[in-house]
């Protein structure tokens, strides 16, 4: 852990002199702003309150602006709306 409050999980994962009070778990990751959060790999928060989540792809990805959510699951999305039932909600296909 670099910075004071800052919680840094993984492999290869930094934190720059930006990085109060975030959270990096994962590898290959790199945070370069406040309250910044990332799960997953090569992922890159350069603004503050930024939140990236990513799978194992290879491909870097970084925030574009403050304060955003961003994601990249290769296999899709799935955000299920009925507690019992899996296929009930939105799903979102890429088509690679």
């Amino acid at each position: 852990i670099d910075q004071f409050s800052s919680i840094n999980i993984g492999n290869n994962n930094v934190m720059s002199g930006g990085a109060f009070s975030s959270v990096a778990i994962g590898s290959n990751n790199v945070i370069n702003a406040n309250r910044s959060l990332i799960l997953g790999n090569n992922l890159t928060s350069d603004h503050l309150g930024a939140v990236l989540l990513g799978d194992w792809n290879g491909t870097a990805l970084s925030s574009s602006t403050s304060n955003q959510f961003t994601g990249r699951f290769i296999g899709g999305y799935r955000f299920l709306s009925v507690n019992a039932d899996n296929t009930k909600g939105m799903f979102l296909q890429g088509t690679n």
